[in-house]
């Protein structure tokens, strides 16, 4: 619905921006009319003529405005199942330690086609990440995620750097299914520790 107000009023605002000179020049060719006693059957004329195209045009543009909302309405609406059985994400990592840092490898295996996926860590009062070769985004002093492409592989691997200190994994993917107007949601959360070798 923003969208749609965002460019419904920057369609108002530019097309002010370009009828208003348009407006100027005819107001003043009205005006020049005017003062000529001799013409005023045709300042009538011109005058009338002006607010029959406005009142042709106003309906015109505001079809034109609503077929556009039509469009954007358009787009089917996604339906999410919850926790389909056939589909699961398995989530196993590992650790190693070198000097005090912990390098980490968690192994996500997405069963099902999956459309979209999310990996996000969050620690309880840290960055869980302190470094990695994987493109990973800082949401705030405690929290990021790994970026994923549409339609990620079956099998994901990231390695990162990080303490020894607890942090909290949720992946959450969208699976496809038979009807396409329905897509399956399923997240699964687990407690990284540090483990002992």
């Amino acid at each position: 619905m923003l969208l749609i107000s965002q460019q419904g009023s920057l369609l108002s605002a530019l097309l002010s921006a370009l009828l208003s000179p348009l407006l100027l020049i005819y107001f003043r060719i009205l005006t020049s009319i005017a003062r000529n006693s001799k013409r005023k059957l045709t300042f009538f004329i011109a005058h009338s003529t002006f607010f029959v195209i406005v009142m042709i045009l106003l309906p015109i543009v505001s079809t034109a405005k609503a077929k556009k909302n039509e469009k954007l309405h358009l787009y089917k609406e996604i339906i999410y199942e919850r926790n389909r059985k056939d589909e699961e994400i398995t989530i196993t990592y590992s650790d190693k330690k070198i000097f005090d840092d912990l390098i980490r490898t968690i192994d996500i295996e997405l069963n099902g086609e999956c459309l979209q996926c999310d990996v996000r860590l969050r620690g309880s009062n840290f960055q869980p990440v302190l470094y990695t070769d994987n493109d990973y985004y800082t949401l705030s002093t405690n929290q990021g995620y790994f970026k994923v492409p549409s339609n990620p592989p079956q099998n994901m691997i990231f390695r990162y750097g990080t303490d020894e200190r607890a942090s909290t994994l949720t992946v959450t993917a969208f699976f496809k299914t038979d009807n396409e107007d329905v897509c399956s949601l399923l997240s699964k959360t687990i407690t990284l520790e540090a483990q002992n070798e």
